[in-house]
């Protein structure tokens, strides 16, 4: 009885050990945890300041960055033109013309065709620009303008400010309601429409849907495509139009 007695006095001693333990370490556990807390916060509140000095100086580079532009798209299957507008989404147009004169686009595969949904593009055919514009990212903005039938937009993970040079185009009204995707909700601003030339980005290719792997694509570019996924309509070259070429592109039948 004496030994039982003295094992169950050990046991509660134990116990108590261990809970003037925890209760010594708790406040340290405590104090660590917020100040990991404040270090993350932080360290995105770095992140934020330093994209928005970029933003900045993105909009700064350009004079004419509040002007409304136009792109040509001439592709393997035909030529689209897509205005854009920097009232719409200021950041998101002056990266797309940024991108467009570096020549992002050239070359690059339409690797996600989704009938009556979205054409997606952007990821440059060259790994090694791929990498370079992958850490190129935008801050997001309001949505000011529908993801109706025609518009372009940004394409960007659930991330925030995720939005470097993939963009889409509606080839719906993709605002719902359900069982239709409202991109509306889902935060993805529009910068810009296509003016003509539709039928051609509707025309694209479609056989492969969704199946090309954007991470391959990233790292081994058209490489990868070409291999997997050969018959992939793509842009011959995209091109920042005159005022004089863009209104003769809107008034084309």
């Amino acid at each position: 009885m004496f030994m039982k007695r003295l094992a169950t006095i050990g046991t509660i001693a134990v116990f108590i050990g261990i809970v003037v333990v925890v209760n010594k370490f708790e406040p340290r556990r405590v104090a660590e945890q917020r100040l990991n807390q404040e270090e993350d916060v932080s360290e995105l509140m770095q992140e934020i300041e330093e994209l928005e000095e970029q933003q900045t100086a993105l909009l700064a580079g350009d004079p004419e960055s509040a002007e409304i532009f136009s792109v040509q798209f001439d592709c393997s299957n035909g030529t689209f033109v897509v205005e854009c507008y920097p009232e719409w989404s200021p950041l998101g147009a002056a990266q797309f013309k940024v991108a467009v004169k570096a020549g992002v686009y050239n070359e690059a595969r339409f690797f996600r065709v989704l009938p009556d949904f979205i054409v997606q593009f952007g990821i440059p055919g060259n790994p090694e620009v791929a990498a370079e514009w992958e850490i190129k990212t935008i801050l997001d903005e309001p949505v000011k303008q529908s993801n109706t039938k025609g518009m372009v937009t940004f394409a960007k993970s659930s991330a925030p400010n995720s939005r470097t040079t993939q963009i889409f185009i509606n080839l719906g009204d993709n605002i719902g309601p359900p069982p239709k995707p409202n991109l509306d909700a889902s935060g993805f601003s529009p910068f810009g429409k296509v003016i003509s030339g539709m039928e051609v980005a509707e025309a694209i290719n479609a056989e492969y849907a969704e199946r090309p792997v954007q991470d391959m694509i990233q790292t081994r570019g058209n490489a990868y495509l070409k291999e997997n996924f050969p018959n992939l309509d793509y842009i011959i070259r995209a091109t920042v139009l005159s005022a004089e070429e863009s209104e003769a592109a809107g008034q084309a039948p």
